[in-house]
């Protein structure tokens, strides 16, 4: 990995243990690499990504929609129904959830969404 730092390439380092990290992240930092930790047990640390953010327009949000329905459901459904009353749905939703983050940005998150749905 060391090797790598006189290329500048991307790196995407799997460590579970964080040991790589203690051992290498001083050196990467000086050598002009961004160091990003994605920690699922300590998320007060960890770096955070939000897909909703990407969404740009209604379109994006309803296609984001779209994407969380049709994962959760593998596509087998027989009846189309049911999966797209729950893709607009959730579209709705999102729509909400967006515009209550105008107020208050922390509120557009997946984990809203989730929130939401389950107090429906």
């Amino acid at each position: 990995m060391l090797s790598r730092a006189k290329t500048k390439s991307s790196l995407v380092v799997n460590d579970p243990k964080g040991e790589v990290f203690a051992a290498t992240a001083r050196f990467m930092q000086a050598q002009g690499f961004r160091i990003i930790t994605i920690n699922p047990e300590d998320v007060e640390t960890s770096s955070r990504f939000n897909p909703l953010l990407e969404a740009k327009s209604d379109i994006e949000l309803e296609q984001v929609a779209e994407v969380l329905v049709r994962a959760g459901s593998g596509n087998s459904s027989k009846d189309q129904f049911w999966d797209n009353g729950a893709v607009r749905l959730v579209a709705v939703l999102l729509k909400r959830l967006r515009r209550s983050a105008h107020e208050d940005p922390a509120y557009f998150t997946l984990g809203n969404l989730f929130h939401l749905l389950q107090n429906f």
